[in-house]
């Protein structure tokens, strides 16, 4: 089995963190509580969506973006993958 990575996420500052996500559809809520809160990896939200694997990637690159691009610029990094996180 092939260990996961832990990831590093920059500091937030959690007030504007939560006006950027209270301007998310309820869609796109439920779609970060299942990659955040639930630990689930992008295939497995996939499947309980009924969602292509590379649109619920790149609901969550937009999200995030939208989250951090205030607070850190990504450069083009790519902040997610197909593997689980912590």
């Amino acid at each position: 089995m092939r260990p996961y990575k832990k990831r590093v996420y920059p500091k937030l500052d959690s007030e504007l963190a939560e006006i950027q996500i209270q301007q998310f559809t309820p869609d796109d809520k439920v779609l970060m509580g299942l990659y955040f809160y639930e630990s689930l990896s992008i295939n497995e939200i996939a499947k309980i969506l009924y969602k292509k694997p590379e649109i619920v990637q790149s609901r969550l690159e937009y999200m995030v973006s939208r989250i951090l691009k205030n607070s850190y610029p990504l450069n083009g990094v790519n902040l997610f993958s197909n593997e689980k996180h912590f």
